[in-house]
């Protein structure tokens, strides 16, 4: 058996008349022979009784791998339970594996090992934290001088750019990690040249620029519609941050679009619009 620093031990005995005679004596609890308590206990022939008694090691300095001798005694007999001090549970964290980055929206999975490192069995609980902030906690259980592995999940949000520092808890210590969280690819649209006015059966043509102005490359595919219906497409359109790439597109009138078209071009994240006036012939 065992006892940690700061742990209170209570020890517990049944008391037993074997005798003839009802009788009261004195029951003492006793450590390594010097008496903490006493305690009357009145019993008849062939009674039992429990008694117990509470001993507190932060009340009582004691040192690792010292053993302490509990001893209870009546006037007749004596019963003795050694128990050696030993080391309170520490559970000791280490992030085995977390990216380094990742993009806003995406899912970061971080991997940690406990290790405990002291005398005994402990269950703790175990938190994943965000710049301090507990996002989400699991219950672990780990014998003395033992590890486990687990891992929580935790999806970055456009709060977390640029930067956050990711902690696993444990009511011991704390292992942190810092990732960089970018911000998402943003295909910014501007039309950069379109006529205000056509004739009936003249050709438009739209000019456009997009611009990458998110943190991570991406490709989409940019398309150009009158009056909401899509004309043309142009596709995989591949930028890297702060890369802009231009184009245009063309349409020929007609009759229907009289008097006026509204002409847009559109990526994933944004659009563009523009009015041009259509003369009849």
């Amino acid at each position: 058996a065992h006892i940690t620093p700061n742990e209170t031990a209570t020890i517990v005995a049944d008391v037993e008349n074997t005798g003839d005679e009802t009788d009261t004596q004195e029951i003492v609890f006793e450590l390594d022979g010097r008496s903490l308590r006493t305690e009357n206990v009145t019993l008849g022939d062939g009674d039992i009784q429990t008694v117990d008694f509470a001993y507190n090691t932060s009340n009582n300095p004691v040192e690792i791998g010292e053993q302490l001798n509990f001893t209870v005694v009546s006037e007749n007999n004596s019963d003795t339970f050694t128990t050696t001090v030993v080391e309170d549970a520490f559970f000791d964290l280490t992030i085995a594996n977390a990216p380094t980055e990742v993009t806003e929206n995406g899912e970061i999975t971080v991997n940690y090992e406990i290790e405990n490192t002291g005398g005994v069995s402990d269950t703790q609980t175990i938190a994943l934290t965000i710049n301090g902030t507990e996002q989400r906690t699991t219950r672990l259980t780990v014998a003395n001088d033992s590890k486990v592995t687990n891992s929580f999940s935790y999806i970055a949000s456009d709060e977390d750019v640029p930067r956050i520092e990711l902690g696993i808890k444990s009511e011991d210590t704390t292992a942190t990690t810092p990732i960089t969280v970018n911000e998402d690819a943003f295909f910014d649209v501007t039309i950069t040249d379109v006529p205000g006015t056509v004739t009936e059966g003249g050709e438009v043509t739209v000019g456009y620029s997009v611009t990458n102005t998110g943190g991570v490359r991406d490709t989409q595919d940019i398309s150009f519609a009158i009056n909401g219906s899509t004309r043309d497409t142009a596709g995989d359109i591949a930028l890297s941050p702060g890369d802009t790439t231009d184009g245009s597109f063309n349409y020929v009138t007609d009759t229907d679009d009289l008097p006026s078209i509204t002409t847009s071009v559109t990526s994933d994240n944004d659009f563009a619009t523009e009015r041009v006036q259509v003369a009849e012939v």
